[in-house]
C-alpha cells in the first residue's frame, strides 16, 4: 500500500522488501513533489519520500510528520517499525544531502550525500543565501555526529564548486567517510550521475551493502592538502570584493593544485576587476587548456581582447562561442556591452534580451535592457 500522507512525505512500500530508502529532497521542491520520484519502479525496496515546506536545511523536521527535528526522527522509526524494516538507507543532494547525513546519523544508518554542505550558513553558501532568515539553525556543524557514528558516509561532490569541495575536505579523513571528487562538475553531481546512468547502479550497491566502486573520472583535488580550503577562502573573498585576500588566497590555493580550472578562471577574472588583463589572460588561457569544454572560459578569453581594445576579435569569438554554447548568458552580455561600445543599439538590445530570457531573474540584466529600449 502506498500512502500519500502529506504534502511533505510519501511512503512507497514494496511488501517482499525489508529495506527503506530515504529519500531528502532538495530546495525549491514544490508541495507534493520530490526528489527522485522515478526510483519507485525502479529499485524493489520501501522508499520515504520527504521534503520541506522551507528552505530550512530540515533544522525543523518534517512538517507533514512532526513539529520539530525529534519528532520526525521518531516518527520515521515509527514508520520502520510498523513495517518491519530490517535496514534503513538515506540519500539526498544539496540541503538533501545534508539531511541524509545528519538523518543517516541520527538513525544509525549508511547514507549517500550528494554536493551537501557540513558547516551551515558559511559565507556565500547555499545555506547562507536561501534559508530563511527567521531560521533557528539548531544544528551548524555536524562533524561531531559524523564522527561519532558507526553509520558509513558516502559523500560525492563537485570540484567546481568551492563551498561544497571545502565541506568535503573538513570530513574527508574521518574512518567512516568515503569523498569521491568530480573535477568537471559543480553542485549538479547527482544530475550528472542520473543522466550518464551511474546513479542507479551505485544506488543497487549501496543498498546492498556492497562497496561503491570509484569512478573513472574521479578527481584529485583534495589530495593536495590546503587546496580546497584557500580555494574556498579566496573565491568567497573574491565575492565579497575583498580583492587582496582573494588574490592571497587564490595564489596557495594555485601552488597546492595549479590543475584546478576553476581556481585559475576566479584569479583570472580577480586580475581583470585589477585592471592587470595581460596577467589575468594568462590565468584565463590556463583555465581555457585545462577545460576547453566551459564556455566562461572561452568568455574570459574574449574579455582580454575587448579590454585591450581588439573589439573585432572580441566580436567573432563571441559569436562563435554562442554558435557553440548558445544558453551562454555571460557571452551575451559581454556581446551587448561591445555593441554598446561601438553604438550598434540594435545588436545590443538583441544580446540583452536573450539575456534577460536565459536569466530572468536578474535585475541587472533587466536594468541594462531598459536603459537601452
Amino acid at each position: 500500500m502506498n500512502m500519500q500522507l502529506s504534502d511533505t512525505h510519501y511512503l512507497h512500500l514494496k511488501p517482499t522488501s525489508s529495506k527503506l530508502l530515504i529519500i531528502l529532497s532538495a530546495t525549491g521542491t514544490k508541495a507534493g513533489r520530490f526528489n527522485l520520484w522515478g526510483l519507485r519502479d525502479k529499485i524493489p525496496h520501501n522508499i520515504l519520500f520527504l521534503r520541506v515546506a522551507e528552505n530550512d536545511w530540515y533544522q525543523n523536521g518534517v512538517s507533514g510528520l512532526a513539529n520539530s527535528h525529534e519528532g520526525t526522527i521518531s516518527a520515521i522509526k515509527s514508520i520502520v517499525s510498523k513495517n518491519d524494516i530490517k535496514e534503513v538507507y538515506t540519500c539526498g543532494s544539496s540541503m538533501g544531502g545534508w539531511a541524509a547525513i545528519f538523518y543517516g546519523a541520527e538513525l544509525n544508518c549508511n547514507a549517500l550525500a550528494f554536493s551537501p554542505e557540513i558547516l551551515l550558513k558559511l559565507p556565500h553558501s547555499r545555506s547562507a543565501k536561501m534559508m530563511p532568515v527567521e531560521t533557528t539553525v539548531r544544528f551548524h556543524d555536524i562533524r561531531n555526529k559524523i564522527e561519532g557514528s558507526k553509520s558509513l558516509f558516502y559523500i560525492y561532490t563537485g570540484e567546481r564548486d568551492p563551498v561544497d569541495l571545502y565541506c568535503a575536505d573538513l570530513v574527508k579523513d574521518f574512518e567512516n567517510v568515503e569523498v569521491t571528487t568530480f573535477p568537471n562538475d559543480e553542485h549538479t553531481v547527482l544530475r550528472t550521475l542520473v543522466s550518464n546512468g551511474q546513479f542507479l547502479p551505485m544506488l543497487w550497491l549501496f543498498m546492498s551493502g556492497s562497496k561503491i566502486n570509484k569512478q573513472k573520472d574521479a578527481g584529485r583535488a583534495l589530495n593536495y592538502e590546503g587546496f580546497a580550503e584557500n580555494y574556498y577562502f579566496g573565491w568567497s573573498a573574491y565575492q565579497s570584493k575583498d580583492n587582496d585576500n582573494a588574490r592571497a588566497f587564490l595564489e596557495i590555493a594555485l601552488s597546492k593544485y595549479a590543475a584546478a580550472s576553476h581556481a585559475q578562471y576566479i584569479m583570472g577574472s580577480l586580475l581583470y576587476r585589477h585592471k592587470d588583463f595581460s596577467k589575468g589572460k594568462d590565468y584565463m588561457l590556463m583555465a581555457l587548456a585545462l577545460r576547453p569544454d566551459i564556455p566562461e572560459h572561452h568568455v574570459g578569453v574574449a574579455q582580454y581582447f575587448r579590454r585591450i581594445g581588439l573589439l573585432d576579435d572580441a566580436i567573432r569569438m563571441h559569436l562563435d562561442i554562442q554558435s557553440r554554447w548558445p544558453e551562454s548568458y555571460q557571452s551575451r552580455y559581454e556581446l551587448a556591452m561591445i555593441y554598446i561600445e561601438i553604438d550598434d543599439k540594435q545588436q545590443a538590445i538583441s544580446q540583452l534580451k536573450e539575456v534577460v530570457r536565459l536569466q530572468p531573474k536578474r535585475k541587472a540584466y533587466k536594468d541594462a535592457l531598459s536603459k537601452l529600449q
